[in-house]
């Protein structure tokens, strides 16, 4: 593990890179939650999941959006997040030339990984806690990218049957993953959760 940092147009954006114990397989771009609302890099949900592709062989990269943590800048309601995460994108690509490359996002962190994805080319997305009654997704509309949506039980941003509904019959690439018990913050699931990410990732 270790961190660094990166430019970005609203100044440096600080970055933490998690090694897998072997060699990589894959690369992965993790996206945090709200930062209003205390999402960062370190979020204890991200972690799990992140940790689960980790052991998986991915080499993941995090980053902290602007204004959070050591990242300069302000809050910039999507979009400005949205070009922190490309730069880290790029950065990822650049040191990995020949990995495939995903995208892991946690709740604001999915929304705003997804809209890069329909720009970018990624090998498939983790979301967690998808918050479909928060954001609107009709932007994957033609979009091809396999998505699997780990969605709790009783999410507030939206239950896996709520995520099911908002994409039934347009979007085909997208699966959802119930976690029995879990609300939208994974209390007392997150060992839950690890274990559906894992069995996940081991397909990938």
């Amino acid at each position: 593990m270790k961190n660094f940092f990166l430019n970005g147009d609203a100044g440096r954006i600080e970055v933490w890179r998690h090694d897998p114990p072997g060699d990589a397989v894959g690369a992965c771009l993790c996206l945090h939650p709200h930062p209003l609302h205390g999402g960062n890099l370190h979020n204890k949900v991200l972690y799990e999941a992140r940790k689960a592709l980790v052991d998986a062989g991915q080499v993941c990269y995090s980053l902290n959006f602007r204004g959070v943590g050591l990242s300069e800048g302000e809050f910039d309601y999507g979009e400005g997040e949205k070009r922190d995460a490309a730069v880290l994108d790029g950065h990822i690509r650049a040191e990995h030339p020949d990995l495939p490359v995903m995208l892991l996002g946690y709740s604001f962190g999915s929304w705003v990984g997804l809209r890069l994805a329909v720009e970018r080319s990624f090998t498939r997305a983790f979301t967690v806690g998808l918050p479909v009654t928060v954001f609107d997704f009709s932007f994957l509309r033609g979009a091809t990218l396999a998505v699997t949506a780990f969605q709790g039980e009783f999410d507030e941003t939206g239950r896996p049957d709520e995520v099911r509904r908002v994409f039934q019959g347009w979007y085909p690439a997208l699966v959802v993953v119930p976690v029995p018990g879990a609300d939208h913050f994974f209390a007392g699931a997150l060992a839950s959760l690890r274990r559906v990410v894992e069995q996940a990732a081991a397909v990938v």
